[in-house]
């Protein structure tokens, strides 16, 4: 199975990676058309899209003549291409003439450009995600850490998946109308509600915090920050039913429930510690342990964790399960 499974890498890999040179020619030849059009492509597509290296080369050079406000036609290009020294030195270089010829004809109009762009975009992505499977391909099989190759794979999957949404800028008018359509929603029910801490005067300060939102807890030591960021927790995954993931790079998930119990059942730390308990504390603690049966609250306490890893098991778990709060104890600047 392995040497077959290697085989078909091979063959794989062997292909060639996926492009279209009429799409390539349409974008360029577009620009020459209607220079105009390439302020939008340009939102989306980079000169590292373009699979032939000639091609990419022109393409930064469209850029940099709109970004001097020099016209683009062929002479402007022809001139342009004569002061750059990676066109001058490319090896296989075309001949200029019937490459810019090439282009000039390529399309009878610039009507379809970035139609043309996207397909120049997404055959870009999918050699980006051969490239990162392919390294970790050979990582895998170099033997190198599997959570660090895990975790570069996921990432770079993650970058190649942002390079498929190209973001402009929102008008103030209709954002602002979908932010008040949100504020009454929430203010009427319609939309879940910030989460409140369960604590007073936090929730007073804070307005109860509200999703995709970051918030840190800084003190100096030995004030009580992961005491106060387990009772949150409880209170989150426990009161309030939240689903939680709690990383704590200090203690181990068993010595955070401890504390939990701890507070929960009113039973002094010293005796747990100690594993001195009086029947009634027994009871209190056992009483406490049953309010987690159905809270959705997960630890992770590994102590080596970094914020590449941080990140990657909690993508892993939003996988699987739904996530409303993420707590990290502690970062260290």
């Amino acid at each position: 199975a392995s040497r077959m499974a290697e085989q078909v890498t091979s063959e794989i890999l062997d292909r060639v990676p996926p492009y279209n040179k009429d799409a390539e020619l349409g974008v360029l030849g577009s620009v020459l058309i209607l220079n105009e059009v390439l302020d939008e492509l340009m939102l989306f597509l980079k000169p590292d899209d373009f699979f032939v290296e000639h091609n990419q080369v022109v393409f930064r050079s469209y850029v940099e003549l709109r970004e001097a406000n020099v016209p683009i036609d062929v002479m402007t290009l022809v001139d342009h291409l004569s002061h750059v020294d990676e066109w001058q030195r490319m090896s296989g270089r075309p001949e200029e003439g019937s490459y810019l010829a090439d282009i000039a004809s390529a399309v009878p109009n610039a009507a379809h450009a970035r139609y043309y762009g996207e397909i120049v975009r997404d055959k870009a992505v999918l050699r980006k995600v051969i490239q990162t499977s392919t390294q970790a391909i050979q990582e895998a099989y170099l033997g190198l850490d599997p959570q660090e190759t895990l975790v570069r794979a996921q990432m770079g999957l993650e970058g190649v998946e942002t390079s498929l949404h190209a973001e402009e800028p929102e008008n103030a008018e209709p954002a602002a109308a979908s932010a008040l359509a949100s504020l009454f929603a929430r203010a009427d029910g319609d939309q879940p509600p910030n989460f409140y801490t369960g604590y007073e005067a936090t929730d007073e300060l804070l307005c109860g915090m509200r999703r995709q939102e970051l918030v840190i807890v800084a003190a100096r030591p030995s004030h009580g920050k992961t005491m106060y960021l387990l009772n949150l927790a409880r209170k989150l995954a426990v009161q309030q039913t939240h689903k939680v993931l709690f990383f704590s790079l200090e203690m181990s998930e068993g010595q955070c429930l401890e504390r939990m119990l701890s507070a929960m059942g009113n039973v002094n730390g010293n005796h747990i510690r100690n594993a001195m308990l009086t029947y009634q504390e027994r009871v209190s603690l056992h009483d406490a342990a049953e309010e987690f049966a159905n809270a959705e609250l997960w630890f992770d306490s590994s102590p080596d964790r970094t914020i590449n890893a941080i990140r990657s098991v909690t993508l892993r778990h939003r996988a699987k399960h739904v996530l409303n709060i993420v707590m990290v104890d502690y970062l260290q600047y």
